[in-house]
Order: C-alpha cells, then structure tokens, then sequence
C-alpha cells in the first residue's frame, strides 16, 4: 500500500513537471518576445512621434496659397514672414510704374530724346514684370525653405514627410518630395457628345 501511494505522488509529481516546465519556458520566451506596445516607453515615444507628424502637418506652407498670395502685393512675402521684403517689392514696382508712366507722358508731348523716353517705358514695364516674377520665385522658395526647416525641427522621418512640399531641397531627397503634383489631362467632353449614337438592332 506504501509502494503505490509513493508510485502515485512519482507520477503526479512528473505530470506537475511536464505541465510546470513548458509553462516556465513560454512565459521566458513571451518575456522576450513582448510585443512593442506591451512597452510603455515605446508606447510614450511613438505617441510623442505621432504628435510631432501632426503639427508639423499643420504648420506646413501650401505652395498654392503662396502662389496665391503672391499675385496680390506684400500678400505673398507676408505669408511666408518676409513682410519686409514684400514691402520693398511693392515700392519698386511703384518706381517702375513711374518710370514707365512719366517714359509716356513724355512720349505723347513730344518731348526730345526720343529713345530716352522709349528706354523709360520700356524699362518701367519690364521692370515691373521682373520685379514681381522675382517676388514670386521668392515666396516659392521660402515656401521650401520654411518646409524643409519645419521637417528638421520635428525632426519628421522621410517617409513622414509631406510630398512636394520641399522643391529646393539644401540635401539629397527622393523625387517625392522635390517634385510637385503632375499636371492634369483633362479629357475633352466634347469629344464623346459628338460621336454618333449608334441604332438599336
């Protein structure tokens, strides 16, 4: 009778042993093994990741609205902070304008020096062409400027950065985001209200 109870504590014993031991072992390699959200660290470091990408989403310069703004005067300088130099734009143009103006007047009273006065409408005009492309170009390239400072200020991964939102890069970027947006080929409507309809047989 003493023989089988110790046979049958062995044998409970070395079940007990065969269900403690994998058990011991899984729950080792889960440990290892975690997943990375079981980490607070990990967790509070990609929710702070996650927060740097939104605002720098939001503080993000829109080409569009540059290009926009631009067209009107100290509007574009003035959306990318450079009021002072749209200012100074506008000022210029003014001058052109006024070259230009009194290069006519002079003209139509038949004042002498006549390429004098040709060289004054003439220069007033493309003075105020260049002027206000240049005006332009420069809103553009604060645009990627300002961009690409925002990128490295939160500091955004590459593959987090907004596309065509960094046109004249200071360091190597994929064409993603130096490029802009293809051009649309819109198809012409026309073309399908004109073909005939063809009769039902």
């Amino acid at each position: 009778m003493q023989s089988a109870v110790v046979h049958i504590r062995r044998n409970v014993a070395w079940v007990l042993w065969v269900l403690w031991v994998p058990c011991v072992l899984s729950g080792s390699s889960r440990a290892q093994d975690t997943p990375k959200y079981f980490n607070k660290a990990w967790r509070d470091s990609a929710a702070e990741y996650h927060g740097r990408v939104e605002t720098y989403r939001q503080e993000l310069y829109s080409y569009d609205w540059g290009m926009s703004m631009a067209v009107l005067p100290i509007m574009g300088e003035s959306y990318v902070d450079k009021l002072g130099t749209g200012i100074r734009y506008s000022v210029a143009r003014t001058a052109a304008v006024a070259l230009a103006t009194v290069g006519t007047v002079r003209l139509i009273r038949g004042s002498p020096y006549l390429g004098l006065n040709i060289g004054m409408l003439a220069g007033g005009i493309i003075g105020y062409f260049a002027l206000k492309w240049s005006e332009i170009s420069d809103v553009m390239q604060t645009v990627s400027e300002k961009n690409e400072a925002l990128a490295e200020k939160w500091q955004i991964a590459e593959p987090d950065i907004a596309p065509g939102s960094i046109r004249s890069p200071t360091k190597p970027m994929p064409d993603w985001i130096t490029h802009g947006p293809e051009r649309r080929n819109p198809e012409r409507a026309r073309e399908a209200v004109d073909i005939p309809l063809t009769a039902p047989h």
